[in-house]
């Protein structure tokens, strides 16, 4: 058996990583601030004292020669054999075992100083290691070749880039432009620790300030928010992992979001812009949240544009939640009237939560408002009028027994909204002391006052006309006394009825015959079981004369009443039905007209 080494064309892995790893060819400049921040970082390790500095200068072009843009540092250097290192580790570097404590300087300075063939097809690098004070200069090539030169003469340690431009317009006014180079600097770098200068200008283009820092004041993290975002935020919240290596300022966005919005965060990393775009580090129910943090120890991709979903992601995504949820408990203990403005802008995303950590539903239940058929309250105020919580979570259920639970005195709930019905119905296991009921239609039914004797021999015969007529819609017929009296009628229907109906609405909009053949048989299976009523006021002066009268005429006012039913109570109405409606009407108002 033979061993092989791997032919590797050095060209085209150039190519595979300077235009297709990076979504952007901008992250060009973030590479070459990376390599100089940790260049800086690693001299500052040796002598503590040492003060880092960033210059740039930016060449114009000649008749002989194109633009050249030139970034220097005064960071550690590199030695001859670190030079020829970095472009063996860059496979390595780009899958580095996640466990490894030692920082992959030189790995991670190739694939840097190779994503700049996006902009250029020769790079220049002058550098002299602060371990060897020896000077050499490193030109390479996009098709994969390079030389090292060792220089005779000795430089300051430190590191200078010269790239020139590509002659590709689009390359040379995005990226060999001094207004808009300026602004790629200060997008990426403008936290970092020391300044950024270019030659001969005394001015610093990067704010070198860490906004916040741990004495930054809610008011300066507004501010900040304000300048970065252009939004006036509700909130900030300062944010940090136990350990302190990720921290940064959580902004509760001053509008309401979906509960399935897009998050996007400005992530930093080592003080040097990721992306604005990072969507993984705060837990999926903080949608209500803008995330501006800075970290020390998570892991980036090859494209250092996201990270890698390990355990320290999941542990930092986690700490930084629990910091949002200790504010939203200090919120809504000291500050009420706060709490409820929030509730009005995010109180969707606040049930979420609730529902979520059983801590923060303690805090947080009795301050979520929900419908009720006497309008909107808080479970606070809804629990000063009852003891029991009854709620119905179909909306059309609902809006067919307000009035009547109204008349009773009854307080009812309308749980059909996003997460209402499961926060009541976790009540009793927060709160055992609190009782829960989910009410339907037939519990109301079921309170209604039946007719006395006397009235039951009027009805009877009625009754069995009435079914009678209705019995096509599958649909029998009650009367009873119920409040309030202009409420003619209530239809209802169990789950069974439901389920057939939709079935039989299907069926017939169904060309298949196979298809078909299985909807008659999931109909036959719920048929026994399936129920649907009809109930008529008796309060009512028109049922009253109803029950009285009889021939075609009550066939006709039974039918209509029926599809008038059932559109008060939002069901689908089938074919027949519309039919039902249409002439019956045309006949009453043709009857009427005479």
């Amino acid at each position: 058996m033979s061993d092989f080494i791997f032919q590797v064309n050095l060209g085209g892995v150039i190519d595979l990583l300077s235009n297709h790893l990076y979504s952007d060819s901008k992250v060009f400049i973030r590479e070459l601030l990376q390599n100089a921040t940790d260049a800086i970082t690693m001299r500052q390790q040796i002598d503590k004292s040492h003060k880092g500095e960033i210059t740039l200068d930016l060449v114009p072009a000649t008749n002989n020669t194109p633009a050249t843009l030139v970034l220097e540092d005064n960071g550690i250097g590199l030695t001859e054999s670190e030079i020829h290192q970095f472009l063996s580790s860059i496979g390595s570097s780009i899958k580095r075992h996640k466990t490894a404590k030692k920082q992959d300087f030189i790995g991670q300075f190739g694939i840097g100083l190779l994503s700049c063939f996006m902009v250029t097809d020769k790079i220049v690098m002058v550098t002299s290691s602060i371990k060897t004070n020896e000077a050499f200069k490193w030109e390479g090539n996009a098709d994969g070749t390079y030389v090292v030169t060792k220089l005779d003469y000795t430089l300051s340690p430190g590191t200078k880039i010269y790239l020139q431009a590509k002659d590709e317009p689009e390359i040379i006014d995005r990226f060999y432009n001094k207004e808009r180079l300026i602004q790629l600097v200060q997008y990426y770098g403008d936290l970092l620790p020391f300044p950024i200068r270019f030659v001969d200008e005394a001015g610093v283009l990067n704010a070198t300030k860490y906004p916040f820092h741990a004495n930054a004041s809610t008011s300066s993290l507004l501010d900040f928010g304000r300048r970065e975002f252009n939004i006036d935020f509700f909130d900030a919240i300062k944010i940090q992992t136990e350990d302190g290596k990720t921290s940064g300022v959580a902004f509760i966005l001053p509008y309401a979001v979906g509960i399935k919005a897009e998050q996007q965060h400005r992530v930093y990393l080592k003080r040097i812009l990721i992306s604005e775009k990072v969507d993984a580090i705060l837990p999926q129910w903080a949608v209500f949240i803008k995330c501006v943090v800075d970290s020390k120890n998570l892991r980036p991709t090859a494209s250092r544009e996201s990270f890698y979903e390990d355990e320290v992601l999941e542990r930092t995504k986690q700490q930084l939640g629990d910091n949002i949820k200790r504010y939203m408990v200090q919120l809504a203990n000291e500050h009420p009237y706060r709490m409820n403005e929030f509730l009005k802008i995010h109180g969707v995303s606040a049930k979420l939560l609730a529902l979520e950590d059983p801590e923060f539903f303690k805090i947080i239940i009795d301050s979520f408002s929900f419908n009720t058929n006497y309008g909107k309250m808080t479970l606070k105020q809804y629990l000063q009028q009852t003891d029991v919580i009854r709620h119905l979570n179909d909306i059309d259920d609902f809006r067919q027994v307000s009035s009547i639970a109204s008349s009773q005195g009854q307080i009812i709930i309308n749980s059909a909204y996003m997460y209402d019905a499961q926060l009541l119905n976790a009540l009793p296991t927060i709160f055992p002391d609190r009782k829960v009921e989910r009410v339907s239609v037939s519990d109301f039914v079921q309170e209604f006052e039946e007719v006395d004797l006397k009235e039951h021999n009027e009805v009877f015969d009625f009754i069995e006309i009435a079914n009678d007529v209705l019995a096509e819609f599958n649909c029998k017929v009650a009367v009873k006394h119920f409040e309030p009296a202009h409420t003619l009628s209530l239809y209802y229907a169990n789950e069974e009825m439901n389920f057939r109906r939709n079935i039989q609405t299907t069926r017939k909009l169904s060309t298949n015959k196979a298809w078909g053949g299985i909807l008659d048989s999931l109909s036959q299976n719920v048929e026994q079981t399936a129920f649907a009523e009809l109930v008529l006021n008796f309060n009512t002066p028109f049922v009253q004369k109803l029950v009285k009268a009889r021939g075609e005429r009550v066939h006709l006012y039974l039918k209509v009443i029926y599809v008038q039913s059932l559109m008060a109570s939002h069901y689908p109405i089938q074919h027949k039905e519309m039919e039902v409606l249409n002439t019956g009407l045309m006949q009453l108002l043709d009857e009427h007209l005479k």
